[in-house]
């Protein structure tokens, strides 16, 4: 397996979650200033794969922002069409891969599917050590809201390659935007900021990378054996 030659100093992560979900929000939200497109701005989504960079507490933060993904269901032909941009962006090796989920919307059947075929596609059952669960809209939540969330998250099989101990794999996060909110309550909302920024870095701790063609490659490779496959059974 091939692994990043990037040292400590610099992070490369790579966040993946459906329209909506505030996947921009929290890229913005860890750089401390709005480098990505949020679904309020003019272009309501994500539309290619974009990097950004920033540097905080001596790290350089390789921030990859990529296809927010509707409600319909994704083929994994059409998903994988769709992170091949990442290959535009001349990124060798991922830290980490974040997935968000938006707390406040039933996960669906077509998202985890979605899901499972990106996770395919990134060989990241391989490396799901590289794998951390972002749970968004989640102020507010008690223990017990949150393990309710978790035995949802436990029925879809995407999920299911995290043992029950891997609580650790997942984190909930309350950060709405102070600039959206009523300013009597500003100092409030750039609290729960700060909170929410420094819960994702404690979770984001420096993990050696691993190398994405790899995984790309060993996704095509299984795709071409699985579609050979099935010629073969057709004839």
């Amino acid at each position: 397996m091939a692994t990043s030659k990037v040292f400590e100093g610099e992070q490369t992560i790579l966040f993946i979650g459906k329209t909506g979900s505030g996947k921009s929000r929290l890229i913005n939200l860890l750089a401390q200033e709005k480098i990505a497109e949020s679904r309020q701005s003019i272009v309501a989504t994500t539309m290619k794969c974009q990097l950004h960079s920033v540097r905080l507490n001596e790290i350089l933060y390789r921030l990859i922002d990529t296809p927010g993904f509707g409600d319909s269901e994704l083929s994994q032909d059409e998903v994988s069409e769709q992170m091949r941009e990442l290959s535009q962006l001349n990124v060798q090796n991922i830290n980490w891969v974040v997935v968000i989920l938006n707390g406040s919307i039933r996960l669906t059947k077509e998202t985890a599917t979605i899901l499972q075929n990106i996770f395919s596609f990134l060989n990241l059952s391989t490396y799901k050590d590289h794998v951390l669960f972002c749970i968004t809209h989640a102020d507010g939540w008690n223990e017990q809201a949150k393990l309710r969330y978790l035995a949802q998250l436990n029925e879809n099989p995407v999920y299911q390659i995290y043992p029950d101990d891997s609580a650790e794999k997942f984190v909930f996060i309350g950060a709405p935007d102070p600039d959206e909110r009523d300013s009597k309550d500003k100092e409030l909302y750039v609290a729960m900021e700060e909170e929410a920024r420094n819960t994702l870095l404690e979770n984001l701790s420096y993990i050696k990378a691993f190398n994405l063609q790899d995984a790309i490659t060993k996704w095509q490779e299984a795709d071409t054996r699985n579609k050979r496959g099935h010629r073969v059974k057709e004839e």
